[in-house]
């Protein structure tokens, strides 16, 4: 019931001579983690069957980064990790190659070991070690991921790829691998059984993405952090996979998270006040946008439609608050303790310098003192701008079109009270007196122009 190693100088001899054909793996696919030895040429193999039975002296060929398993009725018989030729001997012991797993077999070959008796259905199987990639995996809901970035919880779709490594295929063979594969000599392909792997993988996942935020980690960076996602998952999945089914997680490759509708609303909102708050970032730019913005409002201010005074008056405001700003943030900077200037070497004594005849200051303008400018302009140019009743425009006293004068504005009827009352009728509503009369008036009884309270002819009382 044991394995003999062929060397490789007799292979070729010892397949002549008993007209054998070495058992190979049937084709294995990337994904392919069991497949069943064929014999490629049955009819030139007298040891090999059409039913995969491996008989006494047949010559099995094992591949780098497989390990072949011998089976009766289920059980093993023996194995090799070892790649090369083998001899099936049902008279030796079984070898027990295990090749690069060291000693780790011994708990797993003590329950699954053939029970003793002679071999009777012998069958090999081929297990693959190597990376099983591109297995897909994506969260089916939102889970709720607070980002310390955005300072928010955000509700995030997270979907990738991930591999697997079988790291024990004694445990794999005994608790992954369908019985049904075995007795019916088939081959398994992980998609067959992944299923129940990417749901353990996507419910470990919510814990690994707890740990990776609590670790303070942004959800922005997590595509570039697949060997911290990967360490998580690993530590999760330990129990689960490693240690009961032989299965290791080898990789994780996390695509850009997809957010809910108002987790993305929340996250353009952010990137805008970042990016609008890095433009003006420095006083050079703040005056840059000052400029900017006070260039775009005074072509806004001649298109209004209250007329241009009012809009290049509400533009001066405008500008005003944005000098006081700027000039904030310049005495915010001048405050900031500056690098220290190296020493200047002290002029020579026998070179003096010729004075330097003082530069009158020049005055500087701003741009609330060119807004306050344009206001006045425009101010000067609307009032000296009239409308006639025909609907004319004119600047000079009479229209240009029907020849009427320009209407005078007429006094404020508006007066006030010696109680300091503001009033536009005849009494004052605060303390009832009349409005006192002002200017010259004509006396109605004999007709005498007056400017005092009494008439200076008859001596009648002003009305």
């Amino acid at each position: 019931m044991g394995l003999i190693k062929i060397l490789k100088d007799s292979i070729g001899g010892a397949v002549s001579d008993q007209l054998l054909e070495a058992y190979q793996p049937s084709a294995m696919g990337e994904t392919t983690v069991f497949a069943p030895a064929v014999a490629p040429h049955t009819g030139n193999n007298q040891h090999s069957s059409t039913d995969g039975i491996i008989s006494n002296g047949s010559i099995i060929q094992v591949y780098d980064g497989q390990m072949m398993i011998l089976v009766d009725g289920g059980r093993v018989v023996d194995y090799t990790a070892e790649p090369g030729y083998f001899k099936v001997d049902n008279s030796s012991m079984p070898s027990m190659l295990n090749g690069q797993f060291k000693d780790s077999f011994k708990d797993v070959w003590t329950r699954i070991k053939f029970g003793g008796t002679t071999p009777q259905t012998q069958r090999a199987y081929y297990i693959n070690l190597q990376e099983i990639k591109g297995i897909r995996f994506g969260t089916p809901n939102p889970i709720n991921y607070y980002d310390a970035f955005y300072n928010a919880e955000l509700r995030i779709k997270i979907h990738g790829v991930f591999s697997i490594v079988i790291t024990n295929p004694l445990l794999f063979y005994e608790n992954v691998v369908p019985k049904e594969y075995v007795t019916q000599n088939r081959r398994l392909d992980f998609s067959d059984i992944e299923s129940q792997f990417k749901a353990e993988f996507v419910s470990v996942l919510g814990s690994a993405i707890g740990q990776y935020t609590a670790a303070g980690e942004s959800v922005r960076f997590i595509t570039s952090k697949g060997a911290i996602l990967n360490q998580y998952m690993q530590t999760a999945l330990d129990d689960l996979w490693v240690k009961s089914r032989g299965i290791d997680l080898f990789s994780v490759a996390v695509s850009t998270p997809s957010y809910d509708e108002q987790s993305q609303k929340l996250i353009d909102k952010r990137n805008d006040i970042a990016m609008q708050a890095s433009a003006v970032a420095t006083p050079q730019a703040q005056a840059a946008y000052l400029a900017t913005a006070a260039g775009r409002a005074m072509e806004n201010a001649g298109a209004n439609e209250a007329g241009a005074m009012q809009g290049f008056l509400g533009l001066g405001m405008a500008m005003n608050q944005g000098s006081n700003i700027l000039s904030g943030y310049q005495q915010q900077m001048a405050n900031q303790p500056q690098s220290p200037q190296p020493p200047q070497a002290p002029q020579s004594p026998q070179s003096p310098q010729p004075p330097q005849s003082p530069q009158p200051p020049q005055p500087q303008q701003t741009a609330a003192t060119a807004a306050a400018a344009g206001a006045a302009g425009a101010a000067a140019a609307e009032s000296s701008t009239w409308k006639c009743e025909c609907g004319a425009q004119n600047t000079g006293r009479f229209c240009q079109n029907c020849g009427k004068p320009k209407p005078q504005p007429q006094p404020s009827a508006e007066w006030t009270c010696e109680c300091g009352a503001q009033n536009s009728g005849r009494f004052c509503q605060n303390c009832g007196k009349p409005k006192p009369q002002t200017g010259p008036w004509k006396c109605p009884d004999c007709g005498t122009d007056n400017s005092g309270r009494f008439c200076q002819n008859c001596g009648k009382p002003r009305a």
